[in-house]
């Protein structure tokens, strides 16, 4: 599955599209076509039909065609025929008969020569047990596919056989009965197609469907192929980032199954859900309730791997290939929504290597990843005498380091006002010169701090305004003022232009004395608040319902746990992490 959502995310990301038969005659473009395309989506593209033919059946083809074409130049066209011979003779061996057979080459061909990945919905007629299939592709290509369907039901759920059970013609929409699919499914049923996600494309279904899977999935999620679990959540991905998602209640139902979800590939596909509405959820009223539904869920899967803070530094240190990436993943998604466990051991790392410089990483590679995020999160809650001491540290650092680089990136991560507030006046405010070296970073460390910390924004924005006189003295005003505005909200648009009408006003005073490094963002650009829309698109269209199912369905556990967890951290690490402080302190002072 790692090379499928390798080439998947190649098409989601890039747009240097070709097909896979590409000609090619000039060096550059030979060499060009040695990428992703030519490497991972072929291979997802042999792998489908080596699964849709039969792989007894699909390796005779291959044979053949080795065979006959050893000694002569051969072209995909004489693949596709030997192919075709070989499931026509499976046809007679079999008796069995498969429409599609004489379509081979041009079922193929589709593939060969398509430029993009294919996008299946499925809509049930639960009355009639029909099933309207609609194919469509990524703007600006139109074009359609011969499309190698299989089925799973709540009747039928042997995913064991991956072979093709029908191929949905190269058409946009197309309605069938269940009984033409070659699949027991009953009106009541679920229904899952592409089983293992052997099919390169995605599928998405409507929101009844959704539904029943979910049920499933909360009864016994076994019955459910594991590379199926995770592809649904994939496949929701494009909807629920761009606010697309018809019913949000439908998500919430899937995701409640995954306390007994153990299987870390599903929870890959999981974590960009999660932490996107954690972050859209932020200061409202459904924030703390969410945070306590994915605790609940992500706790086993965090306890199993891991167990304590030494299984976790072991863990997280020493390289497992995917595994490795997985527990990461897994790691960030649990401290993103403070589960205690995982808070205590980022604070743990991050403490030691602060004040004891104790590494927690293995390898090069791995070091920008889970420092930055180990570090943030164990810096998210600190008393304040826990900040003064990280902030002493810095005082006594070389400003040249990549150990300061560090932790005055990690602190942008703090969630409490006053530290936000210290923490500006470090970055652009009169203490600045004290921990910036170079000014152009401090328009740096802004937009670092308003990306990754949604309580800092409002924040930031008070700043500029009760500041913004001595910070207009600075060249790099103008690039922190634009960073504040890309964050605005709309219910602030009008104190937004009010106060630019103030600022363009003292800037044509200082037209003479700063040279500024930008010019001001126009009050009417589109870039102003242009990072929250999709948030606040979020919160108008999903809030209400998400607040809504998150109280209907809380435990009385979790309304009983739904004091801040957040604050047992530091009471717990607090003697320990302030004799460390003081020690690293008075080290210091005798070096000097």
């Amino acid at each position: 599955m790692d090379t499928a959502y390798r080439a998947y995310s190649y098409h989601k990301y890039s747009t240097r599209w070709r097909s896979m038969t590409h000609y090619v005659e000039e060096e550059k473009d030979i060499v060009d076509i040695f990428d992703l395309i030519g490497y991972q989506k072929a291979a997802c593209v042999i792998k489908m039909f080596h699964h849709a033919f039969g792989q007894k059946t699909f390796m005779r083809g291959i044979q053949k065609y080795l065979l006959k074409y050893q000694y002569s130049v051969a072209n995909e066209m004489d693949l596709f025929g030997c192919l075709q011979k070989a499931l026509e003779q499976e046809n007679a061996e079999e008796k069995s008969e498969k429409s599609w057979i004489p379509l081979v080459p041009e079922i193929m061909l589709s593939w060969t020569h398509s430029k993009q990945v294919p996008i299946i919905k499925v809509i049930r007629n639960y009355e009639n047990n029909t099933i309207t299939l609609v194919q469509h592709q990524r703007p600006p290509f139109a074009e359609n596919l011969w499309i190698p369907l299989n089925f799973a039901s709540s009747s039928d759920h042997d995913f064991q056989n991956t072979a093709a059970a029908y191929f949905m013609p190269p058409v946009e929409k197309q309605t069938v009965n269940a009984s033409d699919l070659g699949i027991h499914l009953e009106p009541s049923d679920w229904l899952i197609v592409n089983k293992q996600q052997t099919g390169f494309y995605h599928v998405l279904y409507d929101d009844e469907n959704l539904r029943r899977i979910a049920h499933a999935l909360q009864e016994n999620h076994l019955d459910i192929h594991e590379f199926n679990r995770a592809d649904i959540f994939y496949c929701l991905q494009p909807l629920i980032d761009h606010n697309e998602v018809e019913n949000i209640n439908v998500i919430f139902e899937l995701l409640s199954y995954l306390s007994h979800e153990e299987e870390l590939l599903v929870w890959n596909f999981v974590q960009a859900t999660v932490e996107l509405f954690e972050r859209h959820l932020d200061n409202t009223a459904s924030h703390e309730h969410y945070k306590q539904f994915v605790r609940h869920l992500v706790r086993p899967i965090y306890l199993k791997y891991f167990p304590s803070i030494l299984e976790a530094r072991l863990a997280i240190s020493e390289k497992t290939g995917s595994e490795h990436t997985s527990r990461q993943n897994l790691l960030k998604m649990a401290c993103h929504v403070d589960l205690s466990e995982c808070l205590d051991y980022a604070r743990q790392l991050a403490f030691d290597y602060i004040f004891q410089q104790i590494e927690f990483v293995s390898s090069k590679e791995d070091y920008y990843v889970v420092t930055g995020d180990v570090l943030c999160y164990g810096l998210k809650y600190l008393t304040d005498e826990e900040f003064h001491n990280v902030v002493d540290v810095l005082l006594a650092t070389n400003r040249d380091t990549m150990f300061f680089d560090d932790i005055i990136i990690a602190l942008r991560c703090t969630q409490n006002p006053v530290h936000i507030r210290l923490y500006l006046d470090m970055i652009i405010g009169p203490n600045a010169t004290e921990f910036i070296t170079n000014p152009n970073d401090s328009a740096l460390n802004v937009k670092r701090l308003s990306r990754a910390n949604g309580r800092s924004r409002s924040i930031l924005r008070q700043y500029i305004a009760n500041n913004f006189r001595t910070l207009m003295e600075y060249p790099y005003f103008t690039e922190i003022f634009n960073i504040m505005a890309e964050y605005v909200p709309t219910t602030h648009s009008h104190q937004f232009r009010t106060f630019h009408e103030l600022i363009s006003r003292e800037m044509k005073l200082l037209a003479t004395k700063v040279e500024y490094n930008s010019p001001l963002i126009e009050p009417n650009s589109q870039d102003v608040g242009k990072q929250i829309k999709m948030t606040e698109t979020f919160l108008d269209k999903f809030e209400p319902d998400i607040y809504d199912w998150l109280t209907k369905h809380q435990r009385p556990v979790y309304a009983a746990s739904l004091a801040p967890q957040r604050n047992s951290s530091p009471n717990r690490f607090g003697p320990i992490l302030r004799l460390a402080g003081n020690l690293y302190r008075k080290l210091f002072k005798t070096t000097n």
